[in-house]
C-alpha cells in the first residue's frame, strides 16, 4: 500500500535554550561630542574610512571586557585623526549563545565615547 508522507518543517532555533544575541555590533567611536554629528557628514568623505572589526570570538565575558577596554584608548585616538573626528568599528560576536552579544551591549551603552552607528553610514 501508499503511505502519504509529510514534510517535516524543523524549527532553525528548534532545541536552543533562549534566543541567540547579535553576532555583530557596529558602532562608531570617537570623542562624545563628534559621535551624533558625524552621521550628518559629506558621502564624500564617508567614502574613503575603513570598517575596522573587532573580532571576539573565543572570549570569556571579562576578556571581551578588557579587551574592549584596552582597544577603546586606541579607537579614540585614530578617530581624533579622521576628518569626522570618529571611526567606524564592527565588534563581531559571533553566533554562539548571547553572553558576549549581552556583554558588548552593556559596553557600548556604558561607553559615551562609542555609539550605535546608523544605518548608512559607512
Amino acid at each position: 500500500t501508499k503511505t502519504d508522507s509529510q514534510p517535516v518543517f524543523n524549527s532553525p532555533t528548534e532545541g536552543l535554550e533562549g534566543k541567540a544575541g547579535r553576532v555583530v555590533y557596529p558602532v562608531i567611536v570617537g570623542n562624545s561630542e563628534h559621535l551624533y554629528k558625524s552621521s550628518k557628514k559629506s558621502a564624500n568623505s564617508q567614502k574613503f574610512q575603513i570598517i575596522r572589526d573587532f573580532d571576539l570570538h573565543g572570549c570569556t565575558a571579562d576578556d571581551a571586557i578588557a579587551k574592549l577596554d584596552d582597544e577603546l584608548s586606541v579607537w579614540t585616538d585614530a578617530a581624533m585623526k579622521e576628518e569626522s573626528f570618529t571611526i567606524p568599528v564592527d565588534i563581531v560576536c559571533g553566533g554562539g549563545n548571547q553572553v558576549l552579544s549581552e556583554v558588548v551591549e552593556r559596553w557600548i551603552r556604558k561607553n559615551r565615547q562609542v555609539a550605535n552607528r546608523p544605518k548608512g553610514f559607512i
